[in-house]
């Protein structure tokens, strides 16, 4: 029919009636739906039988028979779950280091209330947009254990490491032997009872240790600590201690 045909102008008219009444009902019936699912979670949150969101073992029941509960049920804890996997933990890395942490890198981690255990992880997630509190900038840092403990438990209090480089078989001195100068690490070698100042050449270091690249070997008799005049006067040599780093990173102590 053509467009200006009495029957077709109102048949179309029927049509597009039809069409915007259909529309409302659809909208009708979302609504439907919502209210429906909100009347449904306000019944969660207050009828007796509390479901967990995740499947895992009870543990740390907080209620017992006879207390009085909260009106609402999503205001008060009643037992957390246990479930399967290593547990995580959360660092707090200085805008200092934070350029120096990439994840999947290894960390070694002690927990205060845990003694003679370390544990291993890995990183596995970085905030490099951090939080600022009076004036200094922290980025968390999610590192995930590499084997779980019963012993681990939610809020304990950690020290972390973490392992920017490594090597193996590397000879090691302590921090304390190295010294400075004319922009040359020092150290003095002890040789037939006699202090020489060796020029060395040093690589990576670690909070107590710095590995020495050449100008000694393994073996060597190095001054890594002196006294005070006023012990010397007493009767103490002035090489109280000397100690020289070996492969694998044993130091020995010798008195003199």
């Amino acid at each position: 029919m053509e467009t200006t045909d009495p029957t077709y102008i109102q048949e179309n008219a029927d049509w597009l009636a039809a069409e915007a009444k259909f529309t409302n009902n659809s909208t009708d019936i979302s609504r439907a739906k919502a209210a429906l699912t909100a009347s449904y979670l306000s019944y969660e949150q207050t009828r007796s039988i509390i479901t967990s969101p995740i499947a895992g073992k009870i543990n740390s029941i907080t209620i017992a028979e006879g207390m009085v509960l909260s009106t609402s049920a999503n205001t008060q804890r009643v037992a957390s779950l246990i479930t399967e996997g290593t547990p995580l933990a959360t660092l707090t890395i200085s805008e200092i280091d934070v350029p120096n942490v990439s994840v999947g890198q290894k960390v070694t981690m002690t927990i205060d209330s845990i003694t003679d255990k370390t544990y291993t992880g890995k990183v596995t997630s970085i905030d490099r947009l951090g939080t600022t509190s009076n004036n200094v900038t922290a980025y968390p840092v999610i590192v995930k254990f590499d084997t779980a403990s019963e012993a681990i438990l939610p809020k304990m209090a950690l020290s972390a490491k973490l392992v920017i480089e490594a090597k193996n078989d590397v000879l090691m001195v302590p921090l304390s032997a190295i010294q400075t100068a004319n922009n040359r690490s020092v150290v003095i070698l002890i040789k037939n009872g006699q202090q020489q100042s060796i020029v060395v050449e040093t690589g990576i270091t670690s909070d107590t240790q710095t590995e020495i690249l050449s100008g000694l070997n393994e073996g060597d008799e190095i001054l890594t600590t002196t006294v005070s005049q006023s012990s010397q006067n007493a009767g103490t040599s002035p090489f109280s201690s000397f100690g020289s780093g070996g492969f694998g990173g044993g130091t020995r102590i010798f008195t003199r």
